[in-house]
């Protein structure tokens, strides 16, 4: 894990310029006022940037906060996939609050608004969401690691179980049979015991003298 580093994930069709007040005003501050260090990612595509670097801040970071403005965008979608398939401490921001698909709804998600007077409302909320999650960093916060921490790992706990169960079972077979093998060896041995002894006679060696 990047310990205190807190990676941002921006939206791919607004410009730096329209969007950038978003993480200096909203984002930056509130995530640093928590002792975390903001690393502001760059779009997937543009000249210089490495998938590598985006997909090692993806897995790694203590926190990442994705805008998802526009909710259509597949770069901004396919760096949230990364990241809900590796790790929990996601947070999802957005101005418009349909941009949150019903699946996210429960999990954390903010939306920010356009008027300074709503910022420090803003900040106060985030900053409970981050403090919530470091309190309990393991906790599933998206569909996929719900999934993976609850159907997923049943499935796998009765793999167990079943496999356990099989395991027996041979078992429990090979002492039947080896059972029955010792009762058929004890119902042999109590019939040679019990048949009745046959005494052959006894033969006798004649020496004859020789003449």
């Amino acid at each position: 894990m990047l310990k205190d580093v807190c990676y941002v994930v921006r939206p791919a069709k607004p410009s730096l310029g329209d969007w950038r007040w978003v993480y200096d005003e909203l984002v930056q501050p509130t995530a640093q006022s928590t002792g975390l260090r903001c690393v502001l990612g760059t779009v997937m595509g543009e000249t210089g940037t490495l998938i590598e670097d985006l997909i090692k801040n993806l897995i790694h970071a203590e926190l990442v906060i994705v805008d998802i403005s526009g909710c259509d965008d597949p770069k901004t979608f396919y760096q949230l996939g990364v990241r809900h398939a590796r790790s929990n401490r996601t947070i999802l921001i957005t101005p418009n609050q349909d941009d949150v698909f019903s699946d996210f709804q429960p999990f954390y998600s903010l939306t920010y608004p356009n008027e300074a007077k709503a910022f420090p409302a803003f900040r106060r909320a985030l900053k409970e969401m981050i403090d919530k999650i470091r309190e309990q960093p393991e906790e599933p916060d998206n569909p996929v690691q719900r999934y993976l921490n609850g159907a997923a790992r049943l499935v796998e706990e009765n793999r167990d179980l079943h496999q356990k169960l099989d395991d027996l079972q041979r078992v429990a077979r090979e002492n039947q049979d080896l059972k029955e093998k010792m009762a058929d060896l004890e119902r042999t041995l109590t019939t040679l015991a019990a048949a009745p002894q046959s005494h052959r006679p006894e033969k006798r060696i004649v020496f004859t003298p020789l003449p």
